[in-house]
């Protein structure tokens, strides 16, 4: 398991998570954004999404948010493309962007993650995304629930289109609904951990 993990947040998972996100690849994607776009990557763990795209797109600007609750301080770096940049903190730290800040945002296993531990927090990360996301801008959130065995893979993911006539409440509880891991996936996740660890 721990492999299928890595492999996500490595160069060739790149296209693995653009393709969750309903892209044939990560090229599809830099080219499916507009030159002057300012794109959120909002993620638990860091990917090398971000800086393909980037470097793929020179025309747009890439921004990486790592949610770890555990960071005592923030922490920022940029990556080799002057277009993409990463900081890592707390999840109060999307709390920071002003309204309708992004023309996409991407979050791909933040709120699977978030919900398993606390429904409230994914719940207000889901409200923010919505929010900060400009109008005619595009949200992609995954993986989404594949039927309902705990032990079956997530599939790819949602893609909205903000309009003024979604309510960010709603919104956010459709989409954690979707993307919620069951309980037993908690303890599945818990179990490998601990053997990671051990």
């Amino acid at each position: 398991m721990s492999e299928v993990i890595s492999h996500l947040y490595n160069a060739s998972g790149s296209d693995l998570i653009a393709k969750c996100h309903g892209f044939d690849d990560a090229t599809h994607l830099a080219r499916a954004l507009s030159d002057g776009a300012w794109v959120l990557d909002a993620s638990p763990h860091p990917t090398q999404l971000g800086e393909r795209v980037a470097a793929l797109n020179p025309n747009i600007r890439w921004q990486n948010l790592y949610i770890d609750d555990q960071a005592k301080t923030p922490e920022s770096g940029k990556y080799s493309h002057s277009n993409a940049e990463t900081f890592v903190g707390k999840i109060d730290k999307l709390d920071k962007y002003d309204v309708n800040s992004f023309d996409a945002v991407f979050s791909y296993m933040l709120l699977q993650e978030l919900s398993t531990n606390n429904l409230e927090s994914a719940l207000h990360a889901a409200k923010t995304i919505f929010n900060i996301t400009k109008p005619g801008g595009l949200i992609l959130i995954g993986p989404i629930k594949s039927g309902l065995n705990p032990l079956k893979k997530f599939t790819s993911g949602v893609q909205v289109i903000k309009n003024e006539t979604i309510d960010d409440g709603i919104f956010a509880e459709r989409i954690v609904s979707v993307t919620r891991a069951p309980k037993a996936v908690k303890y599945i996740q818990a179990i490998g951990t601990l053997i990671m660890r051990g």
